[in-house]
């Protein structure tokens, strides 16, 4: 409630000061003595428009300050207005804006005119109006939600109707898109290719080498005069020699059959590794050119192959969207209309 008011040099008038008391207080006065002043006075303190004409003639600025009890805490509200036009508010001392005035305004003050109240002004207070006095209130929630319901198809009927205005471009470019991924052959269970093939480019890059490697390799583990394998016969009699002596060589001695399994193994991978070497030109240069197309593909679709597999597939879905958008649009509009 309003408690207390001060205007300064505003319109008529210079310097008037009210306090209210709690209950019921009159203003009376002649025609023309500020009674309509005080309330224009007290809707400017909670967010009216301002203006310069309002100051007093021959003043450089008015003032309008309020003291208002809300919740049992006293709030202080004062206005300054320019002759310029130019105006400041502040709540408890603090800069605030119109708007911030007008946000109090609500639960500060409400202002009645001679045949109309105020709040009866504002659109946004009639369907409650309405709802209160027809008693509808049970049937606001099932109301908005139809509402919502049928506002949600008719945007989504709008935005097919955007994409499929589009459509003809949008297929060219997918359809464009989608060929040049489909054409590449990228396999979904496979996102590892990229570094399978670079790992495969730098092998067949040295191919010589490693069939060189491999070879020598092979050749000291089985096929040499002293081959390892060969040697390793006399190698585990004398360990067997030593653990009779010292039983801490029986654990060599037992790993024996798992360390040559394990050289016999790497013998054959050894001679199957180099057999399996493509040393041609032709395959590095296949190799060169599916990674430089993979390369191509993540840099426009990706950054990761998976992203590239995934785009793919998005574009798949799209397609299907738009080739299906009459049917699409027609659904969404029976959709609206029983939303309706």
């Amino acid at each position: 409630m309003l408690r207390f008011l001060k205007i300064s040099h505003f319109a008529v008038i210079d310097a008037i000061e009210v306090e209210f008391e709690p209950g019921f207080n009159v203003l009376t006065g002649e025609t023309g003595a500020g009674k309509s002043i005080l309330v224009e006075a007290v809707g400017l303190l909670l967010g009216g428009r301002a203006s310069g004409d309002l100051v007093r003639t021959g003043e450089d600025a008015a003032s309008i300050e309020a003291i208002f009890e809300s919740d049992g805490e006293e709030l202080v509200v004062r206005r300054e207005i320019t002759s310029q036009g130019r105006s400041r508010a502040f709540v408890n001392g603090a800069l605030a804006t119109a708007g911030a005035l007008k946000d109090l305004s609500g639960r500060l003050i409400e202002l009645h005119g001679q045949h109309e109240h105020q709040t009866l002004l504002d659109p946004a207070t009639h369907l409650d109006v309405l709802d209160t006095f027809g008693r509808l209130d049970h049937l606001i929630a099932p109301a908005r939600s139809a509402f919502e319901t049928m506002r949600a198809a008719g945007e989504e009927v709008a935005r097919v109707r955007r994409a499929v205005a589009d459509r003809d471009a949008r297929l060219e470019l997918v359809t464009f898109q989608l060929g040049e991924l489909d054409r590449a052959a990228l396999k979904p269970g496979e996102p590892a290719e990229d570094a399978e093939l670079a790992a495969a480019r730098q092998v067949l890059a040295s191919a010589e080498r490693v069939e060189r490697l491999c070879a020598e390799s092979y050749t000291s583990l089985y096929e040499s005069d002293e081959a390892i394998l060969a040697g390793l016969g006399a190698v585990w009699r004398r360990v067997g020699e030593l653990a009779a002596l010292d039983p801490r060589f029986q654990p060599y001695l037992e790993a024996r059959d798992g360390i040559k399994s394990q050289l016999e193994d790497l013998a054959l991978f050894l001679r199957r590794y180099a057999d399996g070497i493509e040393a041609s030109p032709a395959r590095l240069q296949q190799v060169e050119e599916r990674l430089a197309l993979l390369e191509r593909l993540k840099r426009k679709y990706g950054p990761t192959l998976a992203d590239v597999v995934a785009r793919r597939d998005a574009l798949r879905r799209e397609l299907s969207d738009l080739e299906g958008g009459d049917e699409r649009v027609a659904q969404l509009e029976r959709d609206h209309a029983a939303a309706r």
